[in-house]
């Protein structure tokens, strides 16, 4: 007699119940949790020190904005100090062949709790030939106070991340008195 072909082994309840309390990530999602203080998640606003391989050396503001929390490039400067006036030169409309000082390239990142925002977008400024490409954002707060950017196109794990350190609050005075230019999209 044809009996229906099964598609799942049935697991004995003994089994199941151990693989589930040895997976605890199972259970971190809780919708009734409560949603990350402003405080906490005001964490991450200030001024923030990016240094590439090259040396060169950007520094960013993060604050919060009616979409979530956003970044804009402050300051840009040679391996050596000198400040840069790098040009976007690949990047859309309408921040194409803009300055990249004062230009908005980090925006809409929500607070998640435990030191982490995401939901949000990044635009690549580097000049490299992914300069203008607009990915996913995330960012997380390190216990040891760094921040860490992760850019990602579809998968999380083919991404690439950028950690940067916190610029004292002297750092704040400096750019007041050297203002960037007004701000852009």
């Amino acid at each position: 007699m044809n009996q229906p072909r099964r598609l799942f082994r049935i697991v004995p309840p003994g089994l199941a119940l151990a693989v589930g309390l040895s997976l605890p990530w199972v259970a971190q999602a809780n919708p009734a949790a409560d949603p990350p203080s402003v405080a906490e998640a005001d964490r991450i606003e200030g001024l923030w020190l990016s240094t590439e391989d090259d040396g060169i050396r950007s520094h960013m503001e993060i604050v919060r904005e009616a979409d979530g929390y956003a970044g804009r490039v402050r300051y840009v400067e040679s391996a050596d100090g000198q400040p840069l006036q790098p040009v976007c030169a690949r990047c859309p409309a309408p921040h194409a062949k803009q300055p990249i000082v004062g230009m908005r390239f980090l925006w809409g990142l929500q607070p998640q709790g435990n030191g982490k925002w995401s939901g949000g977008r990044v635009m690549d400024l580097r000049d490299s030939v992914t300069q203008g490409t607009i990915a996913n954002a995330e960012l997380t707060l390190l216990p040891n106070g760094q921040l860490k950017l992760l850019g990602y196109l579809g998968m999380r794990a083919l991404g690439q991340s950028r950690v940067w350190q916190r610029l004292p609050t002297e750092a704040s005075a400096t750019l007041n008195a050297n203002p960037a230019p007004p701000d852009r999209p």
